[in-house]
């Protein structure tokens, strides 16, 4: 069961006065609704509202065998060296098969905790690093689990550092180098259907790095980005300033 409650009747509702009233709305009420301003903001996008399901619904039947429940995979960087990792959850295994992970042409063993879980580090010396594409090459690893038979795809990762500048200012350093970071805020790649996969949000990027830009913005007014996208800024080396 889906519902769809009208987003009219939050807004007609009693609430306190706003210390300070926006400029970038019409109606400040929308404050008080979880949803994205996209189409609200008459004076930046015409008011097309977001109405219903606006990513894919999926039916998932849980066939048997190994079932993946969750892969978290963390990179990192010790000096030159890289580290991955990671903590997989598992459901529908009888035993403890042989486990193993790999990143490249580099491979390491992983560690049962209990029938459901493991996980394990590997370190792959002197790996090249992911830059943007105004520093260097986003350079990307391809991450593979086995577990047994199986082998299960876990995307690709980089390895890069990033911190604050020292000082009063504000600055970005990635791997140790000093960023000027040039970019724009990102709204969405089709207003109307919200889509999110890489076909309708490619050029979009493609155009983003080919203007020199190494940052987008994805403001907090906005929708959470799809998986699609952040791939793509990995790929093309662009970092992503993401708003909660």
């Amino acid at each position: 069961l889906i519902a769809f409650r009208a987003l009219d009747r939050v807004l007609e509702a009693h609430r306190s006065r706003a210390r300070w009233r926006t400029r970038l709305v019409q109606n400040n009420a929308l404050r008080w609704a979880r949803t994205t301003l996209l189409g609200h903001m008459t004076g930046w996008q015409p008011a097309v509202h977001a109405v219903g399901p606006w990513r894919p619904i999926e039916l998932i039947e849980q066939a048997p065998g190994l079932r993946l429940r969750t892969a978290d995979v963390h990179a990192s960087l010790d000096g030159n060296d890289g580290l991955v990792s990671v903590d997989i959850e598992v459901d529908g295994l009888d035993d403890r098969p042989m486990a193993t992970l790999t990143v490249g042409n580099t491979r390491g063993r992983l560690q049962w905790a209990n029938p459901h879980r493991l996980s394990g580090t590997l370190r792959l010396p002197g790996i090249e690093k992911w830059w943007p594409h105004t520093h260097g090459t986003p350079a990307l690893h391809r991450v593979q689990l086995r577990i047994g038979d199986v082998e299960v795809d876990l995307g690709r990762t980089g390895f890069r550092t990033i911190a604050l500048e020292p000082g009063d200012g504000f600055g970005l350093v990635v791997n140790g180098q000093r960023l000027f970071a040039r970019g724009a805020c990102w709204s969405a790649a089709d207003l109307v259907s919200l889509a999110g996969d890489r076909a309708r949000l490619a050029p979009w990027l493609q155009l983003a790095r080919d203007a020199h830009m190494n940052m987008v913005r994805v403001g907090g007014t906005m929708i959470y980005e799809s998986d699609d996208f952040f791939d793509l800024c990995d790929e093309l080396g662009i970092l992503v300033w993401h708003d909660f």
